[in-house]
């Protein structure tokens, strides 16, 4: 990352890893309950996540994941907790937000399969063929995609898989519009959705691939109180939630063109065994 973007981007980590230290507490059961199931990974990203990494874990034992841009280390926790024989290493470039991590995967017990790396993937710090899985959990659209993909790609074992979420913006009148609406984002300040290209360079890099888009009327979701609580029972923002993923996901498969309006890409692919 190049030098004035890595210094905004540091400063601002070190204030999400402030706010992250006064909310810290361990993952809850309900949330643990609902990655482990992942009942509802077609319509939500987060779920799907989940559901494709423990299908790829299933009979598989001493599993190495990688997360790549791990930040507080929520998402490292999780998987530990919902992959018992997964042993997971974070990677960032924030040592605040790493300090964050380290004291979750304590209080979450998970501090003796979970361990977290501070520096930059350009400094070649996660080797060769070294990881079963790797998780890129909406990272790329703060990096390079054409620098920082290959050396993650380079660090998973021939065969292994590599799971992508990020915001995309196929559509450059949609983009505008969502700059315009006056809803608030908390985001760092170089931070860009991905566009076709860049998508399309990503999926063409994996065998096996499978490509799954959400959030069109899903946007809507940032109006609903407690969107971001719905483990704790809030029956009315769970139904409109999943009202507003299941209208997505019926546009999606009836109209095909209408995924180029879609707010998250998630990519599911392997590594291939050889570059014959």
């Amino acid at each position: 990352m190049e030098g004035c973007k890595l210094e905004r981007e540091l400063a601002y980590q070190k204030q999400t890893a402030s706010r992250a230290l006064d909310g810290l507490s361990p993952v809850s059961g309900p949330v643990i309950d609902r990655y482990s199931r992942c009942r509802d990974w077609r319509y939500f990203e987060k779920e799907a996540v989940f559901h494709f990494a423990k299908e790829y874990a299933d009979g598989r034992n001493d599993l190495k994941i990688c997360e790549f841009g791990c930040g507080d280390g929520t998402n490292s926790c999780q998987a530990a907790l919902v992959i018992p024989h997964a042993n997971v290493c974070g990677l960032d470039i924030s040592p605040e937000l790493i300090d964050v991590a380290q004291k979750k995967a304590v209080i979450n017990g998970v501090d003796k399969r979970v361990h977290f790396i501070v520096g930059d993937v350009e400094q070649d710090l996660l080797g060769i063929d070294c990881f079963d899985m790797v998780l890129i959990l909406s990272v790329l659209h703060h990096v390079d995609v054409r620098k920082t993909f290959p050396l993650l790609l380079k660090a998973v074992k021939p065969g292994g898989m590599l799971i992508i979420l990020e915001p995309i913006a196929f559509s450059q009148n949609l983009q505008r519009l969502r700059d315009l609406l006056p809803l608030s984002k908390d985001v760092s300040p170089d931070e860009r959705q991905l566009n076709e290209v860049e998508i399309a360079f990503l999926s063409d890099s994996l065998e096996r691939r499978s490509i799954h888009y959400f959030n069109l009327f899903g946007r809507l979701s940032r109006l609903l109180p407690n969107r971001h609580r719905i483990d704790k029972g809030h029956f009315f923002t769970k139904a409109a939630l999943k009202f507003l993923r299941l209208l997505d996901m019926g546009l999606f498969a009836a109209i095909p063109y209408l995924r180029r309006f879609a707010g998250r890409v998630l990519i599911v692919g392997y590594k291939p065994i050889s570059s014959d």
